[in-house]
């Protein structure tokens, strides 16, 4: 599994055919959605199924609540970019050997 391109999500773009996105302001930050919103991360993968495999590790990274402690803000919290690209990372990185290719 390649790593995905993260980028953050702007109306108007265009969205490559693999993708999901992941809610970056709020107590919900880090969670995934197949839908774009205004805050949002969008998240790249190189086929369908490395999407849906991606897609439910950061449901369960999410659920396990990653990223309540990397959470920056004092009203409206949020997650910042290279939060989730390293998060992503070290996740991938730690499971590369368990998953088959």
């Amino acid at each position: 599994m390649n790593l995905p391109t993260i980028l953050t999500y702007r109306p108007g773009i265009r969205i490559p055919t693999h993708s999901f996105f992941i809610l970056n302001k709020g107590k919900n930050s880090g969670r995934p959605m197949d839908q774009p919103c205004p805050n949002c991360f969008m998240i790249s993968c190189s086929s369908e199924e490395d999407r849906i495999s991606l897609y439910w590790i950061c449901f369960a990274m999410w659920q396990s609540k990653y990223y309540y402690q990397h959470l920056y803000g004092s009203v409206i919290e949020f997650i910042r970019i290279d939060t989730v690209r390293s998060g992503l990372r070290s996740i991938l990185c730690r499971t590369a050997h368990k998953l088959p290719e």
